[in-house]
């Protein structure tokens, strides 16, 4: 059994056709990602009760090199912040009792004094 091959045509064209088509596809699906993982984070935001403005801090570009190796990129405009979230704050004690404030039994009532500890 024999096989036999002709291209006909142009390869060279036909293959900068392809290419072409490639480098579209692949601009194409990194700018959906991208936008797809800023909208998650801003929906991660939202659903943890941080806030909309935290959530609208986060911002995505799409850099559509020549070719087929186009980049997203997807940033915070408030890192600090959405790390603290992240990694959890630490609230250390501002009064000598070693309390962030000054616990009452009861709403409403007196402050204790300074060496009470409830």
């Amino acid at each position: 059994m024999r096989l036999k091959a002709a291209i006909i045509g142009d390869l060279e064209k036909v293959m900068a056709e392809e290419y072409a088509l490639a480098s579209k596809a692949v601009q194409s699906g990194v700018g959906k990602r991208t936008g797809i993982l800023k909208t998650d984070l801003r929906g991660q935001v939202t659903r943890a009760r941080l806030g909309g403005r935290l959530a609208k801090t986060w911002c995505g570009q799409v850099y559509e090199n020549d070719g087929i190796n186009a980049a997203g990129f997807v940033w915070s405009k408030a890192p600090k912040i959405v790390r603290a979230f992240d990694e959890g704050a630490v609230i250390r004690a501002l009064t000598a009792a070693g309390w962030p404030f000054r616990p009452s039994m009861r709403p409403g009532a007196e402050p204790a004094s300074v060496g009470a500890v409830p």
